[in-house]
């Protein structure tokens, strides 16, 4: 009895020992991966997601009256679809304005369905 308690002891105290090896381990790549990103010269952290533009907080019934939201709209034929890429051009270019940003997504889409 006290050897089988002995052996289950040892295995527990084992694994433990194997389990904090591992998350050492994993911890020290991650800090590897960190350093390494911060080496490169091409590396940029992430954007943000929020958008910047002062009018995209405009409700959806005021984009569907700008001039060629119904050609962008035409080309996807689907509503969210439109405003998604509006305003994924907006975050990218928080500087310009929304006519412009709608014909970026109309150039965009024309440029990306010649390519097929």
């Amino acid at each position: 009895m006290i050897g089988v308690l002995a052996f289950c002891i040892g295995t527990i105290s084992a694994l433990l020992w194997w389990y904090s090896e591992s998350v050492k381990q994993i911890k020290k790549r991650k800090e590897r991966r960190i350093d390494a990103n911060r080496k490169d010269r091409n590396y940029r952290p992430r954007r943000s997601i929020k958008p910047k533009s002062p009018w995209l907080s405009r409700a959806a019934k005021d984009m569907k009256r700008l001039p060629g939201f119904n050609r962008l709209n035409g080309l996807t034929r689907n509503v969210e679809t439109t405003q998604r890429m509006i305003e994924y051009v907006a975050m990218r270019h928080p500087e310009k304005d929304q006519q412009w940003c709608i014909e970026k997504a109309i150039y965009d889409l024309e440029r990306d369905r010649m390519a097929r």
